[in-house]
């Protein structure tokens, strides 16, 4: 799946106990209607958003990862990421 639109802000990249790396961005959506969407990038792709700036308009490969989750009492919840793992940069 692919996205167009602009980088609206990219936060430090995390990295957790395990060794995994994540770095989230948010992202602006070019529709009738933009979205604001938060993405992801993972170990593998960290490096990918290192020569792009918010304002930058890009294009996104992503796909759309989903978990179910059961808690210690019971109740199911349901969780979906969005993870980047390509981008383009656009002109104008």
């Amino acid at each position: 799946m692919e996205l167009t639109g602009v980088i609206k802000k990219i936060d430090p990249i995390q990295t957790f106990k395990s060794n995994f790396e994540k770095q989230e961005f948010l992202f602006v959506t070019e529709e009738r209607f933009p979205q604001t969407l938060k993405i992801e990038v993972h170990s593998l792709h960290i490096d990918i958003l290192d020569r792009f700036n918010p304002g930058d308009r890009v294009l996104i490969k992503i796909k759309i990862l989903g978990k179910e989750w059961t808690s210690k009492y019971g109740v199911v919840k349901y969780y979906n990421t969005i993870v980047a793992n390509n981008i383009s940069e656009l002109c104008y």
